[in-house]
């Protein structure tokens, strides 16, 4: 191996334990990708290229992300491999684009339909990337901000179900925005020995009972969503776990009581796409 290809190594290894760490994401996205397409379809080298392209935007995606954090992540995350400076923005750049290259060659792979389809979701991604040339003002509503963001994750289930969407599909890809909705609210849900002293926090903006209500709200949609694209209104019923996590963080916002609620808020989307394969069986 060079010298080039280890130093490279070197600076993304760590870039990708840091910011992309494999295990969950590929317990996620892996997740992710069999309640949008199922499991045991008939086209295995199909669902390998679909999840490879999967796998590689969200990378990208994290990239991006936080090329265009730097400024901010300079002042509030230091500690960040592209603001430390382990990893130059060009670098980074040339990375992301190269990622998006091999994209579309394993996307020519899978067809026209799949191509439209990726060509839509890498276009909102351009748009995120630019913060949909109203940045500044998006960035005053931290949770319209979260809201315009996330159909990402619907464009991607829709990507990954290939041809015309039917509605069952697109029912769905509502269920896909509205979890990652889930993802954003609740993660910057604290304790009150625990908040940030910059950077986004809901709890610190609406309090621990506001922040539960804006996770809550985000998962009954999502439970919603999923239970009109499968008919099987049942579904709903699984909001009642983080409800019930929800009233005991905000009876007592301590650090611990803020995990148990974004474990559960993270459990319960989990639990989601699982019943969303199963349903596709």
């Amino acid at each position: 191996m060079t010298e080039a290809a280890v130093s490279f190594r070197g600076r993304w290894g760590p870039f990708v334990q840091e910011r992309f760490r494999p295990l969950p994401h590929l317990v996620l996205l892996g997740l992710f990708f069999a309640g949008n397409r199922g499991i045991g379809t008939e086209d295995l080298g199909r669902d390998v290229l679909c999840f490879a392209v999967l796998l590689l935007a969200f990378f990208r995606l994290r990239i991006q992300d936080d090329l265009k954090d730097l400024a901010s992540d300079r002042a509030l995350y230091p500690e960040r491999p592209l603001p430390r400076g382990l990893i130059p923005a060009s670098e980074a750049w040339a990375v992301s684009s190269a990622i998006a290259g091999l994209e579309v060659l394993v996307v020519l792979a899978l067809g026209r339909a799949a191509l439209v389809w990726w060509l839509v979701w890498f276009g909102f991604s351009l748009l995120m990337m630019r913060e949909f040339f109203v940045g500044k003002w998006l960035e005053a509503c931290p949770e319209l901000y979260a809201v315009v963001h996330t159909p990402f994750a619907m464009f991607a289930g829709w990507f990954l179900a290939g041809g015309p969407v039917a509605p069952a599909v697109w029912r769905f890809g509502l269920a896909n925005w509205a979890a990652f909705c889930v993802f954003e609210f609740s993660r910057k849900t604290y304790g009150r020995d625990e908040e940030p002293k910059g950077g986004v926090s809901y709890s610190k903006r609406w309090r621990p009972g506001g922040a539960v209500l804006l996770s809550v709200t985000a998962l009954a949609g999502m439970y919603l969503a999923a239970a009109w694209a499968f008919g099987n209104w049942r579904l709903t019923a699984f909001v009642l776990p983080l409800a019930a996590a929800g009233r005991a963080y905000a009876n007592e916002p301590t650090s611990k009581q803020a995990r148990m609620f974004r474990v559960c808020a993270l459990v319960s989307v989990l639990v989601m796409y699982g019943l969303a394969a199963w349903q596709r069986r």
